[in-house]
């Protein structure tokens, strides 16, 4: 699993099961709710060769805005929020020619870099 995945996989987690932290810092127990999205602005895309296929590996650098993404803790506090709503990111996919996907294979965050 790659650590885009895994993030995801875990934030979805903690909102489904708890604990979470909410604005304050206090770990709330049980079940949050989200609700908005979440945005990823492309900036642009660059390919190269992976596994033998042209362009099986593309990184799409950009900016991930959760400026319209809210979590509500179990006691109906917000929930914890980074310092900033616009970082950036860069995504890599790969090709999967055998189940002829994309798949999203990396997640690299830059702190502290906004925009």
């Amino acid at each position: 699993m790659g650590k885009g995945l895994e993030t995801y996989r875990g934030n979805a987690e903690r909102i489904a099961k708890g604990p979470l932290a909410n604005e304050a810092g206090k770990n709330v127990e049980g079940q949050a709710k989200s609700e908005g999205i979440i945005v990823f602005d492309q900036e642009t895309a660059y390919g190269q060769e992976f596994n033998g296929i042209a362009n099986g590996l593309v990184l799409l650098p950009g900016c991930l805005d959760i400026s319209g993404y809210q979590i509500t803790a179990a006691d109906g506090t917000p929930s914890y929020r980074p310092e900033f709503d616009r970082n950036k990111v860069e995504f890599q996919v790969t090709y999967d020619a055998d189940r002829k996907m994309w798949l999203v294979s990396n997640l690299i965050e830059f702190p502290g870099e906004t925009c």
